[in-house]
Order: C-alpha cells, then sequence, then structure tokens
C-alpha cells in the first residue's frame, strides 16, 4: 500500500520529469537546463531511483512519465524573453535564449571607462556614436535586424577579442555565436548560426565576387532565409543575427556598391607600456561592474539618431578599400597572397604576372604591395648578380647577417629561420 508521503513524492517525481525532459524518440531524451541530448531511459530511471521509492512506484512513475512527457519536434528556436520550451500548434520547440546572466545596472565609471576604450580603438566620435547605436538597438530590440554588418580589422593586441567578449558577456553566451571558419556562415547548417542577435566571424576569408560574398550580403540584409538545413527538411529558418568580423586585415572583397559594411580600423596606437596598462585598466573596470554598467548605457541609449534603414557611414577606411579593390592589378597582387599563406616572404618579381599584365610602372609597385598589406624589410643581393627587394607580410621583422651569419626573418609567435630558406633562390 502507498503511504501519502511516497504518493506525495512519486507526484513531485513525475512533475519534475514532465519539466525537466523532453521526449527526442522511443528511446531518447533531452535535458532541457542543460541541453544534454540522447539521454536514454535508464539515465531518467536513475534520477527517480535516486528517491529510495519502492521499484514497483519507480516503474509507475515512468511509465506514466513516458506517455505524457512532451515530445521535441526536432526544431530549435530562438526567442528572447520566452520560455525553454515553446509549444506551437500542438509541436514542442526548444529554445536556444537564454536571460543573460549581466544585469543592468548604472555606474558611471563603468560606462565612462567603455566609451574611452571605444574612443581609443575607434578614432572618432562618429564612429563611436555610430557603434553605440548599432550595439543598443539590438539589446532593446533582440529579433529586429538591420542590415548592417561591422568589419573590424586591426593588428593583433589591439582588443579586438576583448571588445567580442564584451558583446559576449553583455548579451549573454547563447545570444552570440563565435565561428572561425567559412563553412560556420556558408553551409547546410549555418543557419542555426545565424539563428542569435550576434553572429562573430574571425580571420573569416571571402573572396570579392564569390558565392560565399554574395551569401554573406544575402544573409545580412534579411531576417529569414529558405534552407536544407542538415538533416532537416527543407523550410524557412529565422535568421535574425547581425554579422560581426574581426581580422588583422583590411577586407579586400568590398563591391563599389557595398551598402552592407560598417569598415573601421581598430588600433590604440598606444605604446607597448601605455596600452598594458590600458587594457589593464579596462579589465579592472569591467571585473568591477563594467559589464552591468555597459548593459545599461545600451538598455538606456537614445536610438533616436540611428537610422535603420540607411547604409552605414562611409569610413575612410571603407573609401580606400573600395578604391584599392577597383584596382584590377592590387587585386591580383592580394589574391596570389592569400592563395598562399604559407609563404612568408616576397620578391617583386613573385608578381611579374600582375606587372606584366596590368603594365604597372616600377614607381607604382611599392604602393600596390603595400595596399596588399605588405611590408619592405630589406633589400638583399640575390646570386650575386643584383638586388632585391624582400617584402613580408605586417608583424614579421628582419634581423640583418653578421660575421657571416645568415639574415633572419623573425615574428611575434617566435617564429624564426634563415631568409634564405624562405625564398626559392639562395642568397649570397
Amino acid at each position: 500500500m502507498v503511504t501519502q508521503a511516497e504518493f506525495k513524492l512519486s507526484q513531485y517525481f513525475t512533475k519534475y520529469l514532465y519539466n525537466r525532459f523532453l521526449k527526442q524518440d522511443d528511446r531518447h531524451y533531452i535535458d532541457i537546463v542543460s541541453g544534454n541530448s540522447n539521454l536514454t531511459y535508464g539515465t531518467l530511471f536513475a534520477v527517480v531511483a535516486k528517491s529510495d521509492l519502492p521499484i514497483d512506484i519507480v516503474k509507475n512513475i515512468m511509465s506514466y512519465s513516458y506517455y505524457r512527457l512532451r515530445p521535441w519536434c526536432g526544431v530549435y528556436l530562438f526567442e528572447p524573453n520566452k520560455k525553454v520550451i515553446i509549444e506551437k500548434d500542438g509541436l514542442y520547440y526548444l529554445n536556444r535564449w537564454r536571460p543573460s546572466k549581466t544585469k543592468p545596472y548604472y555606474q558611471d565609471k563603468g560606462i565612462e571607462v567603455f566609451y574611452r576604450f571605444l574612443h581609443q580603438c575607434l578614432g572618432s566620435s562618429e564612429k563611436v556614436d555610430f557603434m553605440m547605436n548599432f550595439l543598443a538597438h539590438r539589446y532593446q530590440n533582440p529579433l529586429e535586424k538591420v542590415g548592417h554588418a561591422l568589419y573590424i580589422y586591426g593588428s593583433q593586441g589591439q582588443g579586438k577579442t576583448t571588445f567580442a567578449n564584451i558583446i559576449e558577456k553583455v548579451f549573454g553566451e547563447s545570444s552570440i555565436k563565435k565561428v572561425g571558419k567559412t563553412d560556420d556562415l556558408y553551409s547546410r547548417g549555418s543557419v542555426q548560426n545565424w539563428s542569435r542577435i550576434f553572429v562573430i566571424g574571425e580571420e573569416i576569408k571571402v573572396k570579392k565576387g564569390s558565392s560565399f560574398y554574395s551569401e554573406l550580403k544575402s544573409f545580412t540584409g534579411t531576417d529569414k532565409v529558405e534552407a536544407d538545413e542538415k538533416h532537416k527538411a527543407f523550410a524557412t529558418y529565422k535568421i535574425p543575427a547581425q554579422l560581426i568580423m574581426l581580422s588583422n586585415e583590411a577586407p579586400t572583397f568590398l563591391e563599389e556598391d557595398d551598402r552592407r559594411f560598417f569598415v573601421t580600423k581598430w588600433e590604440t596606437n598606444l605604446p607597448v607600456d601605455k596600452k598594458g596598462i590600458f587594457f589593464s585598466e579596462l579589465q579592472s573596470s569591467l571585473d568591477r561592474g563594467g559589464y552591468e554598467a555597459i548593459a545599461w548605457e545600451l538598455k538606456t541609449h537614445n536610438l533616436s539618431s540611428y537610422k535603420l534603414y540607411d547604409p552605414p557611414p562611409l569610413t575612410r577606411e571603407k573609401t580606400q578599400m573600395l578604391l584599392t579593390a577597383s584596382n584590377p592589378a592590387t587585386q591580383t597582387v592580394i589574391d596570389k597572397i592569400r592563395d598562399n599563406v604559407e609563404k612568408k616572404v616576397w620578391e617583386d618579381n613573385d608578381f611579374s604576372y600582375a606587372w606584366d599584365t596590368f603594365r604597372v610602372q616600377p614607381s607604382q609597385k611599392k604602393y600596390i604591395l603595400q595596399e596588399a598589406g605588405l611590408e619592405k624589410i630589406a633589400r638583399v643581393k640575390v646570386h650575386g648578380k643584383h638586388r632585391s627587394d624582400i617584402w613580408v607580410r605586417k608583424g614579421f621583422s628582419f634581423i640583418p647577417g653578421k660575421g657571416g651569419q645568415e639574415p633572419i626573418i623573425t615574428d611575434h609567435k617566435n617564429f624564426s629561420t634563415p631568409l634564405k630558406n624562405l625564398m626559392q633562390d639562395d642568397l649570397i
């Protein structure tokens, strides 16, 4: 005979199973709190068995719960400010969104430090105003997508990743998707990565005129797309995410009529010692309520000046990139550099095809190579017959050979090798 205490306990566990698990199929279940999927009947049984109820009562709970557990329809949604399980037309969906752990709280110092960070890295009040409007709009309207994307570039160690981490902390992990491969933005299944508030891509390579670039423009300009997601039927998916791209290199894929991308350089322009102090003070502020202060600022930010349907501001950097992209010789050089990512050292003659095809004058070559992201580090003698300019990607240094030693190429990652080992021709 079941005691009153056992009856109440059995009711508790029946309700607990109903509220905690979804049925994925006849043999598997989903823990809606942890996100664990493919849990087995045995896992759920063990949860109830810990109650020390008689085994026959445990079996009754499991039998009853099996028919009452809600079946997941197999589709994720992203619905801010709604419950974990969403019911629509008798179907049960899983909501990816979770509230941010960072709660808005006013703190004047934290807001001030964040604005100082943006001003130092962006370099102008106009850019800061656009950035704050861009972020605040999505904080206040998590599902209202605007057809803008950010392309932020600059050398390493300038705070681009710090900026991305701040966004993730303030908006919440479930609202941000960080990706590092082309397939994460352009493949079957990528629609789920776009089902957030922001998708942040680091060092994503895009070629001008490619189908990938066309897809980025399309995904940036719409909030839903028809796709045959991997292992799912062809359907319409919501893609509310706006794209933020972070890179060490300037964009080379933009077309002359681009109206999607806000392009900006991100550099502190501080010497090493002052830069260390700058970022130390920023992190200290963030750890002492800075994230909450930023959330407050985004929540209360006045958006009256934000033009939702206008193209983003035409920055000096974007203008320069569009001019560069219109030069076929420059684009040819850029494509060759990006197609040979392992090559560390370049000579003028490596780009003979571009020089000859587009009849580039000798005086123009150095400017094209600089626009393509290379730096001249030395002029050395090849085969004892002629001198050749040596160019490398930014971040590499040249150490001349002394006392019969070979010249050395080195970089910030402690890469170091004799120059002659990096060139097709031996140096004398």
